[in-house]
């Protein structure tokens, strides 16, 4: 689980996915200035190409090339190619152990599509509150 800034476990990253280039860069800035070390992804698949399973858990590698622990995932829903739903369920089918926040304007489309399958995922609708995320990161 990702915790307030200082008390982050070493080695910890939260990954951000969304295809809009403002909102991954304000959302990894004001998670950064919070203390949480950051990984900014523009589609599903890049964020699939920078991860790897060590012993069942997502690493993910860091600017400088340094492996850590993927702790958690801001995923926006509506994302070009595989969507942010489809990307949640092919990262839990491989490994559990990190949270996942779906970020999305159109949350009416998540409960008669996927069901219970995405029942331990927060939903946050856009627009939201640095707070209300840091909170779902918790």
């Amino acid at each position: 689980m990702v915790q307030r800034s200082g008390e982050m476990s070493c080695g910890q990253m939260v990954a951000i996915v969304d295809d809009e280039p403002e909102i991954v860069r304000v959302l990894g800035m004001l998670l950064s200035m919070r203390g949480l070390s950051v990984s900014v992804h523009g589609s599903a698949e890049s964020l699939l190409e920078a991860l790897s399973l060590d012993q069942g858990r997502w690493m993910i590698r860091g600017s400088d090339g340094t492996p850590h622990v993927l702790a958690a995932a801001v995923i926006d829903f509506n994302l070009p190619g595989l969507n942010g739903a489809e990307l949640v369920l092919r990262l839990r089918a491989m490994a559990e152990g990190f949270r996942v926040v779906m970020i999305t304007a159109a949350r009416e489309q998540l409960q008669p599509i996927y069901g219970t399958a995405l029942q331990d995922v927060t939903v946050l609708s856009k627009p939201f509150s640095i707070e209300s995320l840091e909170a779902a990161l918790r």
